[in-house]
């Protein structure tokens, strides 16, 4: 025992710290490496997200910036409907759509022999309506009466123009001459 006492005594006094504090040094070295990794990872992935929030926020500043010239487009869109819709009659107004149609064939000298309105459909903006028209005059009256169809104020799509055969109690100067077409309008079908 006394040998185990002498061997201590010649140790110097700071040896056991210095095993102590080195032994405890590479278990932290160790375990802090093993935490090193998870934190990293941590690391990573809050900078990914703090990059995420950064780019939102200048998409926000981005709108913010561009939000009065947006809503000023808007306006502008708002009042360019309205007065494009203004263009459209409020309902079919099938009297005053036939008055039309007979004016113009008065002022180019044809016949109206059959005008027949469809059924009215609802659209998402607009109603509409289909009408054929038949008329009977010359080629050259019927090139007119289509001209003329398509400078009226109200809104006329001319979807078909069918030329039927000549009239043979007129040396084949008359023809009937039928037009389909849709006609818009603002109000419910």
């Amino acid at each position: 025992m006394t040998a185990v006492f002498r061997f201590i005594a010649n140790i110097p006094w700071f040896l056991p710290f210095v095993l102590a504090v080195g032994l405890g040094y590479m278990g932290f070295q160790e375990r802090t490496t093993a935490e090193v990794v998870p934190l990293d990872n941590q690391k990573l992935s809050l900078e990914t997200d703090i990059q995420k929030v950064r780019e939102e926020i200048e998409r926000v500043k981005k709108f913010e910036a561009e939000k009065d010239q947006l809503y000023k487009e808007e306006g502008e869109l708002d009042k360019a409907f309205k007065a494009a819709k203004a263009q459209f009659p409020p309902t079919i107004d099938l009297p005053d759509l036939m008055k039309s149609f007979e004016d113009m064939a008065r002022e180019l000298d044809v016949k109206i022999s059959q005008f027949t309105p469809d059924l009215s459909v609802k659209r998402e903006l607009l109603s509409s309506s289909r009408v054929s028209l038949r008329i009977t005059g010359t080629y050259i009256q019927g090139m007119q009466y289509l001209n003329a169809l398509s400078k009226m104020i109200r809104v006329i799509n001319v979807e078909s123009v069918k030329f039927g055969s000549p009239n043979a109690d007129t040396a084949g100067q008359i023809l009937e001459i039928e037009f389909n077409m849709v006609t818009f309008f603002v109000g419910d079908a």
